[in-house]
């Protein structure tokens, strides 16, 4: 027969946003004071993250996966935990729908966006939606949102990447370039409305 007896249960809440200047789980201790924070959070680790900027789009991005993984608990794949990963400051420039992949890159990459910093809010993660185990995320963004792209590997992969971050066009009838890519309504491929194929 098994065991039993009493026993004590503790549910604690931990922090979680590690860049935040707040005491998200009431303990008494703000981001990098907080043991929840020391493991993983890149500040805490003296870990430069984000490592660069997107500063306007549609851009094409070459680089190289190398060294640490910053950024090692995405909800897609295997989390990117073993594989080191380069990751994106991006302020939308506008409201509107935003494309980030990776096709072109030469290993099996892991894609994901997080809210304001490396330790925010996931709000989209992919695995291999690009095809050829590659990344692929279209996510609506509002004028001056600020997220972090990150660039990571499924198994520990890494190597020589393409990163592309683009506007969608999304009004096809207005006489607009709507995603700033020189193209207007029908005469952009984002455009597969009705109008432009009839």
């Amino acid at each position: 027969a098994g065991e039993f007896g009493d026993f004590l249960l503790s549910i604690n809440p931990a922090e979680q946003h590690c860049e935040d200047g707040l005491d998200g789980d009431n303990d008494g201790y703000i981001d990098c004071e907080d043991s929840d924070c020391a493991s993983f959070a890149p500040s805490c680790l003296g870990l430069e993250c984000p490592n660069e900027d997107i500063s306007s789009v549609p851009l094409s991005y070459e680089g190289t996966t190398s060294g640490d993984s910053v950024i090692r608990y995405a909800s897609c794949g295997d989390g990117g935990g073993g594989a080191p990963d380069a990751t994106f400051n991006f302020t939308a420039p506008y409201t509107g729908l935003f494309r980030f992949h990776t096709i072109g890159s030469s290993f099996d990459t892991l894609l994901s966006v997080r809210s304001d910093s490396c330790t925010g809010e996931e709000l989209a993660c992919d695995d291999d939606m690009g095809g050829e185990l590659t990344s692929w995320i279209q996510l609506e963004l509002n004028e001056d949102q600020t997220v972090v792209v990150v660039v990571d590997g499924w198994g520990g992969s890494e190597g020589s990447f393409f990163l592309s971050a683009e506007g969608v066009e999304q009004d096809c009838e207005d006489g607009l370039d709507n995603d700033n890519d020189n193209l207007i309504d029908c005469d952009d491929s984002d455009c597969l409305s009705v109008e432009c194929v009839t």
